[in-house]
């Protein structure tokens, strides 16, 4: 997706803004300390500003030697202090750095906290500006590997270059050099060996923030049966993330909310996608945010801050419902999180300028919040149904395929019209079944041994027929379809 600026510029800008104006308290949030200390560093001899560093370990015994420091600078001073977020845990600091504040006003000088993860004190809020410093941008990690190369005497091919920088996004600068330097160990050129290399690198990275996970070799959509109106819809925004498609004037899509019936490809079909947009694939657990070193919130930003630089990237967040089930009966501590959680999320579903694709999965619409189905949030609502007898057919081939036999060699159709109201995961746990009967008769697999599977499964529907029936009632006015076919739909209204 173009962006007037980017967020490196936006960073910028917005920083340089609030150092002209003689901001009092700020906060950069960022893992790369030393790059936050140079951009500071040229914004101090830019603006003819003395730059005063203190460090957490000079003021570990007492907090008051650093609060007297900065009240003796000159005038203008841009008075830095690294890691010092841990001693705003203690109130006797926050209150002396919140009577600070009127001296540094009075003196024109700023005082920028620099940390890896930040929480304002309640007592602070009001006094605090905190800024991200968004991750290297893809010009960024470019500049860089092409560096890199010319050190090796080697001039990178641009598909090479292209390959790195879509292996390196998400890291940090430095994180990006000593992948880049293993990476040219591993294969000089960074060909494909040494890409397998970054990429490595890169699930090692994701595997350290506990949020998100990267998921390899994701299935391809041909994989997934039936969903024809959705593969189309798909297929129509393949080209949607590239330069041609932001001059025609195409916005990068945002993101698929897919409901419907446990077992019928939701969570493959989010799965499928990243492969056949040839894009990264993450996935978000919720669950994680609230078990890791800090708020939920902050976790939340970082899984967002992280996410935005790897774009573009497919986000995938399955059974969202789960996630936000809170924001009904619960303890009031538990809900308000959830609620502030809950904003943050769907504000950056809104407002986010960078290419990543959301696509979530949810079983339970009644536990959905009304805000999440607003327009902006996601490009589409597509409801996902039981299978109909031609999509049963080609669930069949689909999983028969996969066991590697020839599909033209059984009855799909008499087996599809057997399944009536059988989910995709109970189909392919039909033939499951008749592969252990067959296995056991010491013969190969035949279509009678997949219809007697059929016969001795109770299908899901049976038991949740009602939840069923208000899931698709809910999606008649809320929803698209997944599919064209309406036939199943028609005979069960007629039942209902």
């Amino acid at each position: 997706m173009p962006n007037s600026t980017s967020p490196a510029s936006r960073f910028g800008d917005l920083l340089n803004s609030h150092l002209r104006a003689k901001t009092p308290l700020l906060a950069i949030q960022s893992d790369e300390e030393q790059r936050v200390l140079d951009r500071l560093g040229a914004a101090a001899r830019e603006s003819k500003r003395a730059l005063h560093v203190t460090l957490a370990e000079t003021v570990t015994d007492d907090w008051r030697v650093a609060i007297n420091d900065w009240s003796s600078q000159e005038e203008g001073a841009l008075l830095v202090a690294v890691d010092l977020h841990h001693v705003l845990r203690d109130h006797g600091f926050a209150r002396a750095l919140r009577a600070l504040v009127p001296t540094l006003e009075e003196r024109a000088q700023t005082l920028i906290f620099v940390a890896p993860q930040w929480n304002t004190p309640r007592d602070l809020e009001r006094e605090f500006v905190v800024l991200d410093l968004p991750l290297p941008d893809a010009a960024s990690l470019r500049r860089l590997a092409a560096a890199e190369g010319q050190h090796r005497d080697k001039t990178l091919s641009p598909e090479s270059l292209d390959g790195a920088v879509r292996a390196l996004q998400g890291f940090t600068l430095r994180g990006a050099q000593r992948a880049l330097r293993r990476a040219f160990e591993v294969r000089p050129g960074l060909a494909e060996g040494s890409l397998t290399s970054l990429l490595e690198d890169k699930r090692t990275l994701l595997g350290q923030t506990e949020d998100l996970e990267m998921v390899d070799a994701p299935p391809s959509l041909s994989s997934v049966g039936g969903l024809d109106v959705l593969k189309r819809w798909l297929g129509e925004r393949e080209q949607a993330f590239g330069d041609e498609a932001a001059k025609f004037g195409i916005p990068a899509p945002r993101g698929l909310l897919l409901v419907g019936v446990h077992g019928c490809g939701k969570s493959l079909t989010a799965k499928a996608v990243a492969h056949h947009w040839n894009l990264p694939l993450v996935r978000l657990e919720f669950g994680a945010l609230f078990g890791g070193e800090g708020s939920p919130e902050t976790a939340l930003r970082r899984v967002q801050r992280l996410s935005s630089a790897m774009a573009p990237v497919v986000l995938w967040i399955d059974e969202i419902d789960k996630a936000f089930g809170a924001l009904g009966p619960g303890s009031t501590s538990e809900r308000a999180t959830v609620e502030r959680l809950f904003a943050s999320f769907v504000t950056w579903l809104q407002e986010r300028e960078e290419p990543v694709f959301v696509i979530a999965t949810a079983n339970a619409v009644d536990h959905l919040p009304p805000e999440l189905l607003r327009k902006g949030r996601f490009d589409e609502v597509f409801f996902v149904d039981l299978p109909s007898a031609v999509e049963r057919s080609q669930i069949l081939s689909v999983h028969i395929k996969k066991k590697g036999r020839d599909p033209e060699r059984f009855d799909l159709n008499a087996l599809a019209h057997e399944a009536e109201f059988f989910t995709g995961a109970e189909l392919e746990a039909a033939i499951t079944a008749g592969l252990f009967r067959a296995f056991k008769a010491e013969r190969e697999l035949e279509t009678e041994d997949i219809r007697v599977a059929i016969e001795q499964t109770v299908p899901l529907y049976r038991t949740y027929e009602e939840p069923i029936k208000a899931l698709r009632t809910w999606a008649k006015t809320r929803a698209r379809r997944a599919s064209t076919d309406l036939r199943l739909t028609e005979l069960w209204a007629g039942r209902g």
